[in-house]
């Protein structure tokens, strides 16, 4: 992919991330990844949902003039890869706990919000 950048979410992040890159919805009960490019450079460059259990490896050419910068959500830091340089996503071993809101539903909240 040739652009700004790619958002690479889970369908919890994709309703807040991926949809302000005109990215899908993807219901919070479907494990699933979801790359988005950011301004890229060719219209043959669309989102695409994954399954959870895909390995990505995002490299940046070793012709770039640039270093990427890579942005994790929820830790407040930055990497850097440098051109020639690869890093590889996948589904961690160890699950998490989300808290969910007790009063209403997740679907009728994303509407209420989209409305």
């Amino acid at each position: 992919m040739w652009g700004d950048g790619l958002v690479i979410s889970t369908a919890l992040g994709s309703v807040s991330r991926s949809m302000a890159l005109n990215g899908p919805i993807i219901h919070k009960k479907i494990e699933s990844l979801i790359l988005t490019p950011i301004c890229a450079l060719s219209l043959k460059f669309r989102p695409i949902v994954l399954p959870m259990d895909a390995n990505l490896i995002i490299k940046i050419e070793e012709t770039s003039r640039a270093q990427g910068t890579v942005y994790i959500d929820g830790i407040n830091s930055k990497m850097f890869i440098e051109p020639g340089e690869k890093i590889i996503i996948r589904k961690s071993d160890v699950s998490t706990v989300m808290i969910s809101d007790l009063n209403g539903s997740y679907e009728k909240t994303l509407f209420e919000n989209l409305q």
